[in-house]
């Protein structure tokens, strides 16, 4: 009787390891990600270009308030490429009714994605006197993405095949004036780290004129 009493204890456990077993695989996973969530927020992020995109867009919208500009990430849902990647394309709210928007692609869809390139593109009318915003958008861009090259505009790491800061706002100065279909040059924030940007002309029915900053 007794033997049988154990025997029958000996299964319960067993079967009480078992659930307990099988409720661990099952509750690990979140556990683990949770946790994740947590390391990740409180990870110090040592380059100026690791941004969220709800940080870049907090940061448009009080740096380009002044030229009346705003935008709304969450406005627009997600598309995504032939290699399906998520991006999305938002409207530039502009007070003066320029038409610009902004892509940008980043890591994943989750809010703690880092951006892996931005773009502006602004469609232009063609009018007399009309405002082009290439310039002031490149500077925030560096301003956010590579700051340390605000800091000292006349210098860079590898002055052999990059641009300073100075340098980079007067090619893009130059860009918008002339006619010029595409241009490119790099950006060196840090020592053996490089980023490139890219100044391009879009002729159609009307003229774009298009700004990419690759961040990472």
């Amino acid at each position: 009787m007794a033997d049988g009493h154990c025997r029958l204890g000996g299964r319960r456990m067993n079967k009480k390891k078992l659930a307990i077993g099988i409720l661990l695989i099952v509750i690990a996973p979140i556990i683990l990600f949770r946790l994740t969530s947590c390391v990740e927020r409180y990870l110090p992020r040592t380059k100026s270009y690791e941004k969220y995109p709800y940080e870049f867009e907090e940061a448009f919208n009080e740096q380009m308030a002044e030229y009346g500009m705003s935008i709304d990430i969450d406005s627009v849902p997600f598309m995504y490429n032939d290699n399906n990647s998520p991006y999305k394309t938002v409207p530039v709210q502009c007070e003066d009714g320029s038409e610009i928007s902004c892509t940008y692609r980043p890591t994943s869809e989750s809010r703690k994605a880092l951006l892996f390139w931005i773009k502006f593109e602004q469609q232009l009318t063609g009018e007399e006197g009309e405002t082009i915003y290439m310039e002031p958008l490149l500077e925030f861009l560096f301003q956010e993405f590579e700051t340390p090259i605000t800091e000292d505009k006349d210098s860079t790491y590898e002055p052999l095949k990059a641009l300073t800061y100075n340098e980079a706002v007067q090619c893009c100065r130059d860009f918008v004036a002339g006619s010029e279909r595409k241009t490119s040059f790099l950006v060196f924030p840090y020592k053996e780290e490089g980023y490139g940007v890219i100044l391009e002309r879009i002729r159609g029915e009307k003229t774009i004129l298009a700004l990419k900053l690759i961040v990472s």
